[in-house]
């Protein structure tokens, strides 16, 4: 029970059914908060974004010695997946190899698929995002551009693409500025891309800007999702590689924001939920419409210096009223089904 709350109670009567109320509330959420199961992938599977094709889920990771640039990964039902290969056999001419990671995918018509992923832009040392293609959603996609099409040098580069498509149809794609690189505060930003996902056609403009007091050091990693009537951006904050690494999420008044954070929260998922430094986190709606989140944490270590890897997880999530609820308690299993021709 909050403080203003207790002020308006004027009677003892009164104060115990509230007081009853709330008890049963916690209760609820204990229930809803246990501690998150395994995961889905134990071997080193970080950045996880899920898509759904039809009768299968796929994920994108970051990439690894041992699975390629864009290791991509299959299953019918979220929770048995199975490595499929290299979405992405050949980065763009512009980009160094063995450095790609945060891929997202999104469908096209003409059966055409849009791969956006970052990698060290040979010219400039930074880190920027390319865009590829493929017929097929497992790939391989072909990078054929000159140059990335997403590369902030003013703010040390542009990392972390995600696409969003909003009530209409648009396309957004939603980055992260990685200012840390050069000292400064980062940023994520949004910018409505044309029908093709090739270029933009509005400029891009901030959705927010790291608050050290809430989120250490920086943020990233974001994905806007519309659920439950709300448009809600989640993103990761603090350190990668440590297990203070957790995910935040605010309401966003649309695609371009603004998407205020006028109180500190608490962070959405982090290790209480019983994974070392959960983050990067990827919702997808299976066919029969219930939501699921994808997001990596250490397995084994935390710390790849320390051996530890960082394994895929996978939990429903429940959109009400108020904020967005991790459901361990739900079935992990998703339902495959046929996604529209967009």
């Amino acid at each position: 029970m909050d403080a203003g709350t207790k002020r308006n109670v004027r009677a003892r009567v009164a104060i115990v059914a509230i007081g009853a109320a709330m008890a049963l509330l916690v209760a609820s959420h204990v229930a809803t908060a246990t501690v998150v199961h395994g995961p889905v992938i134990s071997e080193d599977a970080a950045d996880p974004k899920v898509i759904l094709d039809g009768n299968r889920f796929f994920a994108f990771t970051t990439n690894s010695l041992r699975r390629g640039n864009v290791p991509v990964w299959e299953s019918t039902d979220l929770t048995a997946w199975s490595y499929v290969g290299d979405a992405l056999p050949s980065v763009g001419a512009w980009a160094v190899r063995g450095a790609t990671w945060s891929t997202t995918v999104t469908h096209r018509g003409f059966m055409k698929w849009v791969l956006f992923y970052t990698a060290i832009d040979r010219a400039s040392g930074d880190h920027c995002i390319g865009r590829a293609t493929a017929s097929s959603a497992s790939g391989p996609y072909r990078d054929d551009n000159a140059a990335p099409v997403v590369c902030q040098l003013d703010h040390g580069g542009s990392i972390d693409p995600d696409v969003y498509i909003d009530g209409a149809g648009a396309l957004w794609l939603v980055w992260k500025s990685d200012d840390i690189a050069i000292d400064g505060w980062d940023q994520i930003w949004s910018a409505q891309l044309d029908a093709t996902a090739s270029h933009f056609v509005s400029p891009p403009g901030v959705l927010i800007t790291v608050d050290p007091n809430e989120d250490g050091s920086q943020v990233e990693a974001p994905q806007l999702v519309g659920a439950g009537g709300q448009l809600w951006l989640f993103y990761s904050a603090g350190d990668w590689d440590t297990s203070d690494y957790a995910v935040h999420v605010v309401r966003c008044l649309g695609p371009a924001g603004p998407c205020p954070k006028d109180n500190p929260t608490p962070p959405w998922l982090d290790t209480s939920a019983g994974v070392a430094g959960p983050g990067s986190i990827s919702l997808v709606s299976d066919g029969a419409g219930a939501w699921f989140a994808a997001f990596h944490g250490w397995v084994g270590a935390v710390g790849y210096e320390n051996g530890g890897s960082r394994g895929m997880f996978i939990e429903p999530v429940t959109f009400g009223p108020g904020t967005p609820t991790l459901r361990p308690d739900l079935s992990r299993h998703g339902q495959a089904g046929v996604v529209p021709d967009l």
